[in-house]
């Protein structure tokens, strides 16, 4: 779609500045020096691209295809950002007014609330699902208390920490 195309071009001009910071630390390196040998310092590690895709979650197998295309193109920069959705269903057996409200107690949020929703962050490294969505890194958000505030998909994901965060260049792209 033109939509894609469009963020396409404006996720590869960014990223440009990927082999621009490369280039600059080749020519400020000092020659005896650490940082000197090849592979020693990565850009990824001071910056990232952060596109913003709030529908990802319902992009049809095309638009998945486009966006893993990007992640193969910008594999240690790109990270996409997105809304992830769960609903609450009630057991058949209970009354449905009553379930909604004893889960919207547990979590903090609204008792009429019957959806909640998640912030998610995903880039190359994460593993692909059967249609070929990725698992998110990061999934924030679903409640107010502080328990429900934050969940990691896996075990293995840590929350970042402020100074992981304030480390990080990002440039973030609203799709």
């Amino acid at each position: 779609s033109m939509r894609l195309q469009t963020l396409w071009r404006t996720v590869a001009g960014m990223m440009l500045y990927h082999p621009a910071l490369e280039a600059h630390a080749a020519v400020q390196r000092i020659p005896n020096g650490a940082l000197a040998q090849d592979g020693i310092w990565d850009p990824s590690v001071c910056f990232s691209c952060i596109v913003s895709m709030q529908n990802y979650k319902q992009f049809d197998p095309i638009k998945i295809a486009q966006t893993n295309r990007m992640f193969d193109k910008f594999p240690n920069s790109l990270k996409v950002a997105y809304i992830d959705q769960t609903d609450l269903f009630p057991a058949a057996a209970e009354d449905p007014h009553q379930a909604v409200r004893n889960h919207a107690t547990m979590d903090g949020v609204h008792k009429k609330q019957r959806r909640r929703y998640f912030s998610c962050l995903i880039d190359k490294h994460c593993a692909p699902l059967s249609d070929a969505r990725r698992v998110p890194k990061f999934k924030v958000g679903g409640g107010t208390t502080p328990a429900s505030s934050c969940v990691a998909s896996s075990a293995s994901v840590s929350t970042p920490t402020r100074e992981h965060i304030s480390s990080k260049c990002c440039f973030c792209l609203v799709s």
